[in-house]
């Protein structure tokens, strides 16, 4: 297809990723069982979702009381795990590097979204 071809000719669109982490992923969430894993997974998020927060509002793409009227809670998908924190996440690292980068998600209200929040920060 053409956007292989595309792919192909301009390599910093392909991502080679060592999927071992998976295995691993895989062992500790056996070992743990999978509500405690899912649990820990869930804090880690929350601790990012965080500091993703705090540096957009930092560096104004909406406010304190914006984020909690419009976004807080809004987009959480069905592991209540934050898509939008992840999804501004992405533009704060698309306004620092310059990088053409596609956000890629499975949330219904995300893509339900996807004009306002695309014309909204350009992602």
């Amino acid at each position: 297809s053409q956007a292989n071809r595309k792919m192909k000719k301009n390599k910093k669109y392909v991502a080679k990723c060592d999927t071992g982490f998976l295995d691993e992923l895989r062992w500790l969430s056996e070992e743990m069982g999978s509500e405690k894993f899912i649990a820990m997974m869930r804090r880690g998020t929350e601790k990012g979702r965080k500091v993703i927060i705090r540096d957009a509002i930092k560096r104004g793409l909406f406010s304190k009381r914006e984020y909690k009227n419009k976004f807080k809670d809004k987009y959480n998908d069905s592991y209540e795990c934050d898509s939008f924190s992840q999804y501004i996440g992405t533009v704060l690292h698309v306004m620092d590097s310059g990088d053409e980068i596609v956000f890629v998600t499975s949330n219904d209200n995300l893509l339900r979204d996807r004009d306002m929040l695309e014309n909204r920060f350009g992602l």
